[in-house]
């Protein structure tokens, strides 16, 4: 997470970072309140993805990317953390 919100920075971007609780709407309600703040991007940083599963089609355009895991089943790209080389 400090590494997306350096990188952020170092843009001129800011990051509004919101925990999720795991249920069928919780995905949906978190992304609507991001989008709601005029969000520019969205990453979402996630071990599974089927609570995200159609987050693709929520986002009305904005570029998003998912950390770790559930990209193609969200609709989004994927990048992957090299846990041992410690980069994506």
């Amino acid at each position: 997470m400090r590494a997306i919100e350096d990188a952020a920075r170092q843009r001129g971007y800011y990051v509004a970072a919101a925990r999720l609780m795991v249920g069928p709407v919780a995905p949906g309600l978190t992304v609507q309140d991001a989008l709601g703040q005029d969000a520019e991007g969205v990453v979402v940083v996630a071990p599974r993805a089927a609570p995200w599963s159609g987050l693709g089609s929520l986002l009305g355009g904005v570029p998003a990317v998912a950390v770790t895991g559930p990209g193609e089943a969200c609709g989004i790209p994927v990048v992957q953390v090299d846990c041992d080389r410690g980069r994506g």
